[in-house]
């Protein structure tokens, strides 16, 4: 069953005689149950798309789905049953964290009883009378994720839940978001913390330009072929000699691979590889399979390595 269905949704700006696509026809489906990273670069759409799916924005055209609601009443109804958070936590600092879940309760409708399961949740029970402005960056993280599920949603919808924290704080947020996906709710996760994306996610969407440009598995998304690691003693002669590989479709090095050379091969067959390699006097000391990284997908992909923003020239821009 569908969580989350969009249909060329678009949302764009005028501003003088320019206008601003910040959303560009996107149609994606995300399915109860999965855990669904929304990546792109810095100004792709991805911050726009979650106001449209929560109603802070009005789409410009396009239609949204929820928890197979549409329509006003329908999108209202779906949107009580939905949990989100922004990426920049909003509480009331000099109360504490029990506090102002209380007061998230109230807002919501929800019992006193959800408090208590939220904070131990996220582990801030023995915390829970501590005001939120001493807080570190990782508990106010955790209890605006508390702040999620007051309500008991089905759909929980984040923005950067993990964005400035340390090693220890993304594994501690990786492990709440896992434990509410067992619960049997469905993830929608914007991120640029790829890597654990790659660790939590079990589909993935990647948007550039306020479009859609790659969908699919995690597996599906980083999936190349059949590539392998080959190291000798010669790179250069390992790398000359592995294009002359009828097998072979692309030979390349790596700048910070450590002298490695990669190799696509047609199908799954290295111990020929190896076989005529050294029938042409190159002997290789490793040869392992070699899984490319979200990160790597991602930056083909978009074709950019440390994000963009920003609009065009041409007077329509994108933004979000």
């Amino acid at each position: 069953m569908t969580a989350i269905a969009t249909i060329g949704l678009r949302k764009w700006y005028r501003s003088g005689f320019s206008r601003t696509r910040a959303v560009d026809g996107i149609t994606f489906r995300v399915e109860r149950g999965q855990i669904f990273g929304f990546l792109g670069p810095n100004g792709s759409g991805k911050t726009t798309t979650i106001g449209l799916l929560l109603g802070i924005l009005r789409p410009t055209a396009g239609e949204v789905e929820l928890l197979g609601r549409s329509g006003r009443r329908g999108l209202l109804e779906a949107r009580r049953r939905t949990g989100a958070t922004l990426e920049t936590p909003n509480f009331y600092p000099y109360l504490s964290g029990e506090r102002n879940l209380r007061l998230v309760a109230r807002v919501k409708g929800a019992p006193d009883a959800d408090v208590d399961r939220a904070l131990d949740l996220v582990g801030l029970s023995d915390r829970r009378t501590d005001r939120f402005a001493a807080y570190s960056l990782g508990m106010k993280q955790r209890l605006a994720l508390a702040a999620t599920v007051i309500g008991d949603p089905e759909l929980i919808i984040l923005d950067e839940p993990a964005n400035g924290l340390d090693p220890e704080g993304m594994r501690e947020i990786r492990e709440i978001i896992l434990r509410l996906a067992d619960e049997g709710r469905t993830i929608f996760l914007s991120s640029h913390l790829l890597a654990e994306v790659e660790k939590t996610c079990t589909h993935v969407a990647i948007i550039k330009k306020g479009q859609l440009i790659r969908q699919g598995t995690v597996d599906e998304i980083v999936e190349t072929g059949f590539v392998y690691a080959l190291r000798a003693d010669d790179p250069a002669a390992l790398a000359e000699a592995a294009r002359t590989f009828p097998g072979a479709r692309e030979v390349w090095t790596e700048r910070d691979a450590d002298a490695d050379v990669f190799v696509e091969l047609a199908a799954r067959e290295p111990a020929e590889l190896n076989r005529f390699l050294s029938g042409r006097a190159v002997f290789v000391s490793r040869l392992v399979e070699h899984r490319r990284s979200l990160e790597d997908a991602f930056i083909e992909a978009t074709g950019d390595a440390a994000g963009e923003s920003g609009g065009e020239s041409t007077g329509e821009g994108s933004t979000g």
